[in-house]
């Protein structure tokens, strides 16, 4: 998942004890997103888990104060293309099965 308006503030570690203490699924990996020059954090983040169920539950602590800032949970660009990927195999596999002959 993407969060965003992270305290500026906030490591890592923060980050994977708000969402495991949260319960919304085992995590993965945490990485923030920070400044190449100064290392300094932008606030945003990505959060990985191992489960796609933890995604839908992980968005729902948007609004939640984090270290004194409202975050904001969405799902990433990888989320959606692996919805999607899903998506296009349960439609093709429908339609193999609709266009099988039966006396086969």
């Amino acid at each position: 998942v993407l969060v965003q308006r992270i305290n500026l503030d906030a490591d890592e570690r923060d980050l994977y004890q708000l969402f495991a203490s949260a319960n919304v699924g085992k995590v993965r990996d945490v990485r923030i997103v920070r400044d190449p020059r100064s290392g300094r954090s932008k606030g945003v983040a990505y959060v990985e888990f191992y489960s796609s169920e933890s995604v839908l539950r992980a968005m729902t602590i948007t609004g939640t104060k984090f270290m004194g800032q409202e975050i904001v949970v969405q799902a990433s660009q990888a989320e959606k293309n692996r919805a999607a990927v899903v998506a296009k195999y349960k439609k093709d596999t429908q339609e193999q099965t609709k266009n099988q002959d039966p006396t086969e």
